[in-house]
């Protein structure tokens, strides 16, 4: 959007809300003037006058709920509306790489980000190089190391399988032609409670409602 940054850096979103003691999120708790100024200050990192003439070039072409929900996409790295809408999807990919959370149960928007941080931290990323992060590059980190643990796990089963097969081979027989693979729905945990449109519920209990829906069980939401 022109005259407002198209990236926030969460280390910066971090320390507004330790200076101000102010959850971020609260500023989009009511769509006006005075609240989206304050999200162009932060997010601009210019003072209240600066972000004034800012919005006030921004109405000029945008209505002020298209300005709110840009800016809120911007400080949550992606369309928050969209990731949100649609809770239907059964795809286990989508599961696998949703790092995605409900917002409003936080706090803080920088506790959001902690959260965040725990969890590519258990996937190797260093604590250092999440908070040196822009909100839109977090989402596309998690994404590719996930993919490269997948590729690495299947990479080691092969070269397990070529080991195995020349020794079962000699000792057992043939063994079968291709080795096993891990998909991504493999990396599921099946007890992990999600939110979903018939309420909170295990992966596991999800998809079996998700089946019987489809097949026009008559689940109540």
């Amino acid at each position: 959007m022109l005259g407002v940054n198209n990236k926030v850096y969460v280390k910066d979103i971090r320390d507004w809300e330790d200076t101000h003691h102010i959850n971020i999120l609260r500023l989009f708790d009511k769509i006006g003037a005075d609240n989206v100024i304050s999200i162009i200050t932060i997010i601009n990192k210019c003072d209240y006058e600066i972000a004034s003439d800012i919005l006030d070039n921004l109405l000029v072409e945008h209505d002020i709920v298209e300005i709110y929900n840009e800016l809120r996409n911007v400080l949550l790295g992606y369309d928050y509306s969209e990731t949100f809408k649609n809770k239907e999807s059964t795809d286990d990919e989508d599961i696998v790489n949703n790092i995605y959370d409900d917002v409003s149960k936080y706090n803080y928007l920088s506790e959001y980000y902690m959260h965040v941080c725990m969890q590519l931290m258990s996937l190797g990323l260093l604590y250092t190089e999440f908070w040196s992060l822009c909100t839109k590059e977090i989402y596309q980190v998690f994404s590719a190391i996930n993919q490269k643990q997948l590729l690495d796990y299947n990479k080691q089963i092969q070269i397990n399988y070529a080991t195995a097969a020349l020794i079962g081979g000699a000792v057992w027989g043939k063994l079968p032609k291709q080795a096993p693979t891990l998909k991504m729905s493999d990396l599921v945990d099946e007890d992990t409670i999600i939110d979903t449109e018939f309420g909170e519920m295990t992966i596991g209990e999800y998809r079996s409602a998700r089946a019987l829906f489809n097949l026009g069980g008559g689940i109540n939401e």
